[in-house]
C-alpha cells in the first residue's frame, strides 16, 4: 500500500546518502544538491511536476489493478525517449567534475562532492593547488555560512580539527605539521596504536583529499 511505498522511498534517500534524518525532520545533503542540479540541467523532464504527478497516478493503477506493470516499465525504461536513451545521449555531455560542484553566491570557495562525502576546494593565492577541506556530516546546505567555511578552513590548517573518518576503523584521521614535515594521521595522540604517514612529494596540508588520505595511512 502507499504507506509501504513512502517508507521504502525514504529509506532509499537515506541509504544513498540523499538526506539525513534531523529529529522529525529529512535534511537534504550537498550530495541532493548536486544530483537535483544535474537532473534538472540534463533530464528536465524527470523532475518535471506535470511527469511526476502523471507517473504518481500510473503507479496508483497499476496498485489498484488497473494497469499492467511489466509494458509500463518497459517503456519507461526502453521506449523512444525513455530512460536508457535518455542516458545515453547525455552521458558523454556531462562534466563530472561540473556535476559534483556546488557554487554558493556568499562563499569565496567552491563545495565539491566527492566519494567521501562533501568538501570545500578553495583557490589558492599563489597559483598552487586549491585547498581542500572536509565538510562535517552535521553541516547542510542550508547551514553553511561564509563564517563557517572560514573557521573549517582554520582547523584544518591547524591540524587540530579530525580531517575526517576512516570508513572501515572510524578512527579520526587528522592532517599536521610536525618538526619534520606534514604527515596524515590516523587515531588520537593518547591512543594506543596511532598510524603516521609523512606526505609524499607534491601533497600538502592545504591540497589533501580525504580520500588520498586514507589511502596514505593504510599503507
Amino acid at each position: 500500500g502507499r504507506p509501504s511505498t513512502y517508507a521504502s522511498i525514504i529509506n532509499t534517500v537515506q541509504d544513498r546518502g540523499y538526506v539525513r534524518k534531523v529529529g522529525n525532520q529529512l535534511v537534504p545533503t550537498f550530495t541532493a544538491i548536486a544530483v537535483t542540479s544535474l537532473l534538472e540541467q540534463y533530464f528536465p523532464h524527470l523532475v518535471d511536476l506535470g511527469f511526476t504527478a502523471q507517473m504518481e497516478q500510473t503507479l496508483d493503477d497499476i496498485a489498484s489493478g488497473d494497469a499492467e506493470w511489466l509494458p509500463y516499465l518497459s517503456n519507461f525504461y526502453r521506449g523512444g525517449g525513455g530512460l536508457q536513451e535518455q542516458v545515453k545521449d547525455q552521458e558523454e555531455k556531462i562534466d563530472p567534475r561540473q556535476a559534483c560542484t556546488i557554487q554558493f553566491d556568499d562563499l569565496d570557495a567552491d563545495v565539491r562532492v566527492g566519494r567521501f562525502g562533501a568538501y570545500l576546494e578553495k583557490p589558492a593565492e599563489n597559483g598552487d593547488d586549491p585547498l581542500r577541506v572536509s565538510l562535517p556530516d552535521t553541516i547542510g546546505p542550508a547551514d553553511l555560512t561564509a563564517e563557517q567555511a572560514e573557521l573549517i578552513v582554520r582547523r584544518k590548517l591547524s591540524g587540530a580539527e579530525e580531517f575526517g573518518r576512516h570508513p572501515d576503523s572510524n578512527l579520526p584521521i587528522y592532517v599536521k605539521t610536525g618538526p619534520y614535515g606534514a604527515y596524515v594521521q590516523l587515531g588520537e595522540d593518547d591512543a594506543p596504536k596511532v598510524v603516521r604517514t609523512t606526505l609524499p612529494k607534491g601533497f600538502t596540508p592545504e591540497n589533501i583529499t580525504l580520500e588520498q588520505a586514507i589511502g596514505l595511512v593504510g599503507l
